[in-house]
C-alpha cells in the first residue's frame, strides 16, 4: 500500500498543472486497489476508471471534491465515500456495486443530500425523500459493507446489523422514521403549523385518502409509501409547471401592454 501511495503521489506531481487549471486528477488503466492521495484542496474531479480499485476506504476527506468517476472497476462497497461531503456527481457504471438492487438509494444514504447525479441520471425528488427516511445508523452500516434493504428495516433489524458489523452507536441512531420526512416536500412545507400525526402509518393513510379522489393509484401495504411519495412528486411537478406557465402568461401580457402603449 505504501508503494501504491508513493506511485500515486508521483503521478499527482506530473498532473500538477492540470490539477491547478481544471481541478481534476486522472488515474486510468492502473493497478490501484486502494487510493491514497493525501489531501488535495483544489481537487474537484477524480477519475479512476479502468483500474482495479476496490474501495475508497483510504481516500482522505477532500474539501472540494464534487465528482467521482469509477467505471469498469471491481469496487463493490461504499467504504470511505461518506467522508466526501461535497460530492454531487458519481459514476459507477459497470461495477459490482452498481448491480445492487437498491444501488441509487444506497448512494444517496452513503454520500448525503448534495448528491444530484448517479450514473449520469439525475436524482429524483422521490429518491431523495426515501433516502432521508433512513436512520443515521444506515450510513455507518454502508461504510462497513452492509447492503441496503428496502422497505426500511425495523429498529431491531438495524440493531442486529450494527452488532454483526461491530458498530458502536447511540440509541437515537437506530430510530426509524419511515414517513416523517414526507414533510420535506414543498407542498407539505407550506403548512408547517399543521398538527403532527399520532403515528407514521396513519399519516401515510391520510395522505392516501387525499390523493385517491384526485385520480392517483395508491396501493395498500408496503407499496403505499412508494405510491404516496411518487404522487406527491407528481403534484409538485404539476404545481411548478403551472407556476411557470402563469409567469410566462404574465410576461406576454406585459409585453403586449408595452407594444400597445408604444403604438398609441
Amino acid at each position: 500500500m505504501h508503494q501504491e501511495s508513493q506511485f500515486l503521489r508521483q503521478d499527482i506531481a506530473k498532473q500538477k498543472v492540470q490539477l491547478s487549471r481544471t481541478g481534476s486528477l486522472i488515474f486510468k488503466d492502473m493497478q490501484i486497489p486502494t487510493i491514497d492521495i493525501g489531501v488535495q484542496k483544489s481537487l474537484i474531479i477524480l477519475e479512476v476508471s479502468d483500474t482495479d480499485l476496490k474501495s475508497f476506504e483510504t481516500l482522505k476527506p477532500q474539501p472540494s471534491l464534487k465528482e467521482i468517476c469509477v467505471t469498469n472497476c471491481p469496487i463493490s462497497n461504499f467504504r470511505g465515500l461518506g467522508q466526501q461531503t461535497k460530492l454531487s456527481t458519481i459514476n459507477f457504471v459497470n461495477t459490482p456495486i452498481s448491480e445492487q438492487k437498491f444501488f441509487r438509494l444506497a448512494c444517496l444514504v452513503a454520500v448525503g443530500p448534495k448528491l444530484s447525479s448517479i450514473n449520469n441520471v439525475a436524482v429524483t425528488r422521490t429518491e431523495r425523500l426515501k433516502a432521508e427516511c433512513y436512520p443515521p445508523i444506515t450510513k455507518k452500516l454502508l461504510d462497513e459493507g452492509w447492503i441496503l434493504q428496502y422497505p426500511i428495516p425495523s429498529k431491531e433489524d438495524f440493531k442486529f446489523a450494527a452488532q454483526k458489523f461491530n458498530i458502536n452507536y447511540e440509541e437515537s441512531e437506530l430510530e426509524v422514521n419511515k414517513y416523517d420526512n414526507i414533510s420535506a416536500s414543498p407542498i407539505a412545507n407550506r403548512n408547517k403549523k399543521s398538527k403532527q400525526p399520532e403515528n407514521n402509518q396513519s399519516f401515510v393513510e391520510k395522505a392516501a385518502e387525499v390523493l385517491l379522489p384526485l385520480g392517483f393509484h395508491i396501493r395498500s401495504g408496503e407499496n403505499m409509501i412508494d405510491d404516496v411519495l411518487e404522487s406527491v412528486d407528481t403534484l409538485v411537478q404539476l404545481a411548478a409547471s403551472a407556476e411557470k406557465a402563469a409567469d410566462e402568461a404574465e410576461e406576454e401580457e406585459e409585453e403586449e401592454a408595452k407594444e400597445n402603449k408604444s403604438q398609441q
